[in-house]
């Protein structure tokens, strides 16, 4: 497959419905047929033209994002994390001062 003609017509399309257990991707982009055949191989694809190639393979293959949710901290869980966060920003301090007193050192 060769990506032919313009970036934003270059698409990829994923189907499957309730009825088929099988899921299907047409692309016409060089990009996601490389990923394809990387991640699933020649055993999935069914056409490969010039232009397009057309991957059919398992529904379970598919794994759709999950909305992420905001987490929500009580007062302590919050005061807990603030003070954890001020230890680290300190011990990263105290190396960085030690770091910049070795240069000053090898400089003098």
């Amino acid at each position: 497959m060769q990506s032919i003609g313009p970036t934003h017509e270059r698409e990829t399309i994923i189907g499957w419905n309730d009825e088929s257990d099988m899921a299907e991707v047409w692309t016409a982009s060089l990009r996601v047929f490389k990923r394809l055949l990387k991640r699933l191989g020649r055993a999935y694809l069914v056409e490969d033209t010039q232009h397009h190639a057309k991957f059919v393979f398992p529904m379970t293959f598919i794994q759709l994002p999950k909305a992420k949710t905001a987490r929500t901290l009580t007062d302590t869980q919050r005061q807990a994390a603030s003070n954890r966060m001020a230890m680290v920003h300190s011990r990263h301090a105290g190396k960085r001062i030690e770091t910049d007193a070795r240069k000053d050192s090898k400089n003098v």
